[in-house]
């Protein structure tokens, strides 16, 4: 019998389960997606990843530089999805047949899924490595320092994408600042300036589920806010240049202070590079699904659909709307609810009744009515504010900064989320996901792993966050 964990949740469209699930079938032999409205649930064969990941642990243990060939591997493909996206990008489209657009999507499946099955392969050494390190913690550290020597030890030094973004801007609002230009009346020379950072930087937010780029008046609305407190961003960019160091330098001196054996240093040092190559590789492949967003557009104009909703077939279906063959029906079906299963080489969708009795079967028992949830403290803090609960991070854009961001977990799509937000609480993830590492790079308290918070909480209930004791209450106004 099947023990189904839930892993995460996302918005999330076929082509890019279509890229990710093989590898998670080959490590978990079984898996599932559960898709609602376009945000799907990821659940696994709990004994069976525990299997796998205590395995590549204790790999990881025994052999130092473990990830390395892995790594090496991992730069290799993401440049070959980056360069094939970039080669796409400045095709002329339109002058292409069908049957070269299909060689085209022919090649973007190979290589989203050679880029892409690293992301679940880190996923799975997670999975038991940061508990494993958590227990070797334990034995060595009083608990209140717990959970800060584990934020602090399994972080990277290296920087993220975000972390390189968040750098360039206020660096250009200095440059600006210094020049004393009029933020309502930018020059040509100015404007040009904060474009050349939007070319570079614009698709951050471009992830599964076709995101819009940010543009250039995004840029220009956080460096007026920057502008509005230069004293507070100096010591905010200070903050920001010396983050890698003191990491490094806190990271050595704890290891002095709990003289680790070899075993427990390669595992910390195997889980720091899980940590970065799991930005990394996210980033590559939100890059590159930026530079593929005019390929899908003329897809889905050739086979009457939009860029999104031809990324709801499946390759070997594709060729019939492209005949006008009409498939409306059939993906709007797949896009409101449907279950996913796979098992090695099998894969089985299915709809309605037999969807939602798969579904029971896989969830299990409703969560219980709760008010207050305790999670893990990935950066410390506290906050009280209205909730925002979000699960479409393009849902946020007028909001303004005084909420709490209550999501499911976050991805680089959540940016402008998180930078609005007072405080982050999520359902899944651990010291090493995407929320603990901009909360910590943005000094925002952060509450992860509470499993149910998007059930718990709704928009505008007042909720405080004690992010230092890992506790979400919801409280009177």
């Amino acid at each position: 019998m099947t023990i189904w964990k839930w892993e995460f949740q996302r918005l999330m469209d076929l082509t890019k389960i279509q890229g990710f699930a093989p590898k998670f079938v080959e490590l978990a032999e079984r898996c599932a997606y559960i898709c609602r409205k376009g945000c799907i649930d990821f659940y696994w064969d709990e004994r069976k990843a525990d299997q796998i990941s205590l395995e590549l642990v204790e790999k990881s243990k025994r052999q130092k530089n473990f990830l390395v060939d892995w790594t090496q591997e991992a730069d290799r493909q993401c440049q070959m999805w980056r360069s094939f996206s970039e080669v796409v990008a400045r095709k002329d489209l339109k002058q292409l047949s069908n049957k070269e657009l299909l060689k085209i999507l022919d090649q973007f499946y190979q290589l989203h899924l050679g880029a892409g099955s690293f992301a679940a392969f880190i996923r799975m050494i997670i999975h038991r490595g940061v508990p494993e390190f958590e227990r070797i913690l334990r034995g060595k550290v009083p608990v209140e320092k717990l959970q800060h020597y584990l934020i602090v030890l399994t972080s990277t030094t290296k920087e993220s994408f975000n972390g390189e973004e968040e750098l360039a801007l206020f660096n250009l609002a200095f440059t600006l600042l210094k020049r004393k230009v009029n933020f309502n009346n930018l020059s040509s020379k100015d404007q040009n300036l904060i474009d050349e950072h939007r070319k570079k930087f614009s698709w951050i937010p471009c992830g599964y589920y076709d995101e819009e780029p940010h543009n250039q008046e995004y840029y220009l609305h956080r460096i007026r806010r920057i502008a509005k407190n230069p004293e507070e961003a100096k010591k905010t960019l200070e903050k920001m240049k010396s983050l890698g160091r003191d990491l490094a330098f806190e990271q050595e001196r704890i290891k002095q202070e709990l003289k680790f054996n070899q075993e427990e240093l390669n595992l910390m040092e195997c889980l720091q590079e899980c940590v970065y190559y799991k930005d990394f590789v996210r980033g590559a492949l939100n890059y590159g699904y930026y530079q593929l967003y005019p390929f899908f557009t003329e897809l889905g104009k050739r086979a009457q659909l939009s860029m999104l909703t031809v990324k709801f077939l499946f390759r070997d279906e594709i060729k019939e709307p492209l005949e006008g063959k009409d498939f409306s029906d059939v993906i709007k079906k797949r896009m409101d609810f449907c279950v996913i299963y796979l098992e090695k080489d099998v894969m089985r969708i299915l709809y309605d009744l037999e969807a939602e009795k798969m579904a029971r079967e896989i969830t299990g028992e409703k969560e219980k009515e709760v008010s207050e949830l305790i999670g893990r403290c990935a950066h410390p803090g506290y906050a009280k504010a209205r909730a925002r609960v979000l699960r479409n991070p393009q849902d946020i854009q007028n909001e303004t900064h005084d909420f709490i961001l209550i999501a499911s977990m976050t991805t680089p799509e959540f940016v402008v989320a998180v930078q609005k937000a007072l405080a982050i609480v999520t359902d899944e993830g651990g010291i090493t996901c995407h929320a603990a590492i901009v909360a910590r790079e943005m000094n925002k308290p952060c509450v992860i792993g509470t499993k149910i918070a998007t059930k718990v909480f709704k928009d505008g209930d007042i909720v405080e966050v004690d992010a230092e004791k890992g506790i979400v209450r919801k409280v009177n106004p």
